[in-house]
């Protein structure tokens, strides 16, 4: 009787360990942003540093910071000097609709 407890208290506590372990391996992999190019039009300014773009009929939102790096006419540039309208490549990490831009490239 004693070595069929033990038996089922530590089939019992090694299931508990897989199902934490489990939760843990899952919650990394939902966090993790992938790095993106998409081109499309600035439809607009969410704030001085965010703008959504349109892609494909898809619409993302762009937030850049003091690290992004901003191009136009192959001059660099900030966010500020962009136009709702204008043609740019963002390159940056993605979650869900979100592109936390490393770059913005604006095309001629």
């Amino acid at each position: 009787m004693q070595t069929t407890k033990r038996a089922i208290q530590s089939a019992a506590l090694a299931g508990s360990l897989l199902l934490v372990g489990t939760g843990a391996v899952s919650a990394s992999v939902a966090h993790t942003a992938m790095t993106v190019t998409k081109t499309g039009k600035i439809a607009k300014f969410t704030s001085t540093s965010a703008f959504t773009i349109t892609v494909k009929g898809k619409t993302y939102v762009v937030k850049t910071d003091n690290m992004t790096h901003v191009t136009i006419d192959s001059k660099a540039s900030k966010v500020s000097a962009l136009k709702k309208g204008e043609t740019v490549t963002v390159k940056g990490e993605i979650e869900m609709e979100t592109i936390t831009a490393t770059s913005v490239v604006e095309q001629m």
